[in-house]
């Protein structure tokens, strides 16, 4: 229930959850690891059964470092990885909760995605989905979000960068008004 989330930082969230919560942030804020995702860490692959990224890639600048932190995620993850994805997006529904409109939300980090970017990613990866989305929510700012979550699933496999640029151009929006 969206109404009794009371935590400011999601590392919070998960830990009275019982998880064993790893946050990673180039700024090291929130007791946060600091580390680059759009670079390996050989250390981390195949460590975590849970990967979660609430607003953090629209703030990763470049197509190549977009695919590189993708790539990554995938590699962190067990099989059967839970990957959650709460993003800025560019689709457009009615807010049935809310009796307003939910709006594309551009004005966020460097990118905004489509629910057709998550769409075709899983598919092309072999993820299993479990929910793609809009998603509105009650606060002023931050209306709507294009969310994503998928499962790591046996024989899944990152797509190569030239499927990923082709994805990625037709389905997601950098801020500057160009597609990505």
């Amino acid at each position: 229930n969206a109404t009794e989330y009371r935590h400011q930082v999601s590392k919070d969230y998960y830990s009275e959850k019982g998880w064993d919560h790893t946050s990673v942030d180039l700024n090291g804020l929130d007791r946060s690891v600091i580390h680059d995702l759009s670079k390996p860490k050989e250390e981390w692959v195949n460590q975590y059964p849970l990967i979660t990224d609430h607003g953090t890639l629209e703030h990763i600048e470049g197509l190549q470092a977009q695919y590189d932190t993708l790539k990554n995620l995938h590699d962190w993850g067990v099989q059967d990885c839970v990957y959650i994805h709460i993003l800025p997006c560019l689709d457009y529904q009615q807010d049935q909760y809310h009796n307003r409109e939910c709006l594309s939300w551009v004005d966020h980090g460097f990118y905004s995605y489509s629910t057709h970017f998550w769409e075709k990613l899983i598919e092309e990866c072999g993820y299993r989905k479990i929910y793609v989305g809009l998603d509105c929510t009650n606060l002023e700012v931050t209306r709507s979000y294009c969310t994503a979550v998928y499962i790591k699933a046996p024989g899944s496999k990152m797509m190569d960068m030239d499927s990923f640029c082709e994805i990625f151009k037709h389905n997601s929006y950098h801020k500057n008004g160009s597609p990505a």
